[in-house]
């Protein structure tokens, strides 16, 4: 009897040079998927261009990377794969490891970002056990493994539920079969490692949750969205939130063949009519009316991390929040908690005096959408359940980042 394998989708993560592209072009290299062992992770792996794909034993991996520092958080939030699971790219190399995980590096600052965004396991290759100085010696790899085990218990990773490897990417050392080299690591090799993660939930079985990216008048309203969660099919009804209004699909749109039904992961052009343009937009959120449908929010409470702000934050700030594929401006409206940025844990509040945010501090926090908006809970549908605030005056840094906690939601009457 065959098990059904589950699907995962693989954050890539790791600073520039670490070896992410040798290692993955070379794993699905030896796996007979790819020509060469070289590959352009820029061309093949970004959100706009479609992910790479491979499988094990027990999982079809769908690599989601992230492109360059300056776009991390933004294709974090608008690929259309959830993401619970990481692969960490790391040099064994002297003084290039040190720098990558040094107190201001750009890999801390994506590892916090990627578990505030979800991430819950995570195999970590030691690459470049094979250079001079490194040398494959087990020495090298006990002293890495065990100063990032302390950075990631920094971010707030659970250290249970992280694997490492020691490889040589380039000399395909570790990656698929046992190295000769390193007699000294018998444990698994990079593809065992990843084959013992944990599968994804199906999200074909959830409730139907589609992004709304695009809208158009022709024949009807033709709506463009990404697939998050259930299965959208033609015939069947959808309601479309914050508005409420709901529709009947009249055609699942395809220009290479005749479909009836679109599953997570995908970008989906349905056709509805009786519908106009002020109904349904994007940053809307598309469901099924009879099975959990999506509702406007009233009101959420999320956990925020302020990664840069030249003032304090205090209740009545008004900035504006992306999600998914939504702007819209959120008041403060409390400040309930002052939370450690690596654990989540309550810290002691000091006095009675009101709360008040400044870089690098977290919090739980009550946030009021100004305009209409649809989210969810980070732990219901994490792509829904993420937010940024970014500062469009100054090349797009990013202010705030944060996860949904709970939703109260305005169900209308029966």
């Amino acid at each position: 009897m065959t098990t059904e394998k589950t699907d995962i989708n693989l954050l890539l993560i790791g600073p520039d040079g670490a070896g992410k592209a040798t290692t993955i072009g070379h794993l699905m290299y030896k796996l007979g998927l790819i020509n060469q062992p070289d590959i352009d992770l820029e061309k093949f792996c970004t959100p706009m261009d479609g992910p790479l794909r491979f499988s094990t034993n027990n999982h079809n991996f769908t690599v989601i990377h992230t492109s360059s520092h300056r776009d991390f958080i933004q294709n974090m939030l608008t690929n259309r794969f959830q993401v619970h699971s990481a692969l960490l790219v790391l040099p064994a190399t002297e003084g290039e490891f040190e720098r990558a995980i040094a107190q201001e590096s750009q890999t801390r600052e994506h590892l916090l970002l990627a578990n505030t965004f979800g991430v819950r396991q995570m195999v970590v290759a030691i690459n470049k056990m094979d250079v001079e100085s490194v040398n494959y010696a087990e020495a090298r790899y006990t002293e890495i493994v065990e100063q990032t085990s302390a950075v990631l218990k920094q971010v707030g990773t659970n250290i249970d539920r992280v694997k490492y490897v020691p490889i040589s990417a380039l000399n395909d050392d570790n990656l698929v079969e046992l190295s000769t080299n390193m007699p000294w690591q018998t444990e698994s090799t990079l593809l065992q490692a990843l084959d013992a993660l944990v599968g994804d939930r199906n999200p074909s079985n959830m409730p139907l949750r589609i992004a709304i990216k695009e809208v158009a008048n022709s024949g009807g309203m033709l709506v463009v969205g990404d697939v998050l969660t259930g299965i959208i099919k033609t015939g069947m009804t959808v309601i479309f939130a914050p508005s409420g209004h709901t529709a009947k699909v009249t055609e699942l749109v395809s220009y290479e063949q005749e479909i009836t039904e679109v599953g997570p992961g995908n970008q989906v052009i349905f056709r509805v009519k009786t519908l106009t343009a002020k109904q349904v937009k994007r940053g809307m959120v598309a469901g099924d009316p009879n099975n959990e449908p999506p509702f406007e929010a009233a009101s959420f409470t999320a956990m925020i991390n302020v990664q840069s702000h030249p003032s304090e934050i205090s209740v009545g700030y008004t900035p504006v929040f992306e999600c998914h594929n939504a702007k819209v401006a959120c008041q403060f409206t409390k400040i309930l908690n002052m939370v450690n940025p690596r654990t989540g844990a309550v810290l002691p509040r000091e006095g009675s005096s009101p709360l008040i945010l400044k870089t690098h501090d977290s919090a739980i926090v009550e946030l009021t959408p100004v305009k209409p908006l649809c989210v969810e809970r980070l732990a219901d549908y994490p792509k829904l359940g993420q937010l940024t605030v970014r500062e469009t005056t100054q090349s797009g840094v990013t202010v705030i980042v944060g996860n949904i906690k709970s939703v109260t939601k305005k169900v209308p009457a029966a």
